[in-house]
């Protein structure tokens, strides 16, 4: 009887797998692990990310690796608007600390102290960044 019951959890699992909406769901998983490499590496493309991709459930995690490569790399008020924006739409996915610990760091060596108190949260445990926010402080006169 086991043996039954594990050949048809195969067969199931196999016909599910071979669905044209699961090739299409392994299609697009292939096609954001590259997106997500390619933006790591080097930062966003120029071509647009198909319909598919833009739908995918995990598609704001490659936004933030574009978003930290940026502003890593380019950190200028464009960068912060785009942050920001991410950030307003966003604010509770794991990926948005990292992005926004970056990101405020980048403010830092910038010299943008008004930008990041503005910007900072007080429950940081980042003691670079609590450290930043002393120096903003200091800078800032406040």
């Amino acid at each position: 009887m086991m043996n039954i019951q594990k050949t048809l959890t195969f067969v199931l699992a196999g016909l599910l797998l071979a669905s044209p909406a699961a090739a299409q769901e392994t299609a697009v998983r292939k096609d954001f692990m590259s997106a997500l490499a390619t933006a790591e590496a080097s930062g966003p493309v120029m071509q647009a990310d198909s319909e598919a991709l833009r739908s995918y459930r995990l598609y704001p995690y490659l936004q933030a690796a574009r978003l930290i490569w940026r502003v890593q790399n380019a950190g200028d008020s464009a960068s912060d608007t785009a942050v920001e924006r991410f950030l307003s739409e966003y604010p509770d996915l794991p990926v948005s600390r990292e992005l926004r610990r970056v990101w405020l760091n980048n403010l830092a060596a910038r010299g943008e102290w008004r930008a990041l108190l503005q910007r900072y949260q007080t429950d940081s445990d980042d003691q670079g960044l609590v450290c930043h926010r002393y120096q903003a402080l200091i800078e800032t006169g406040a």
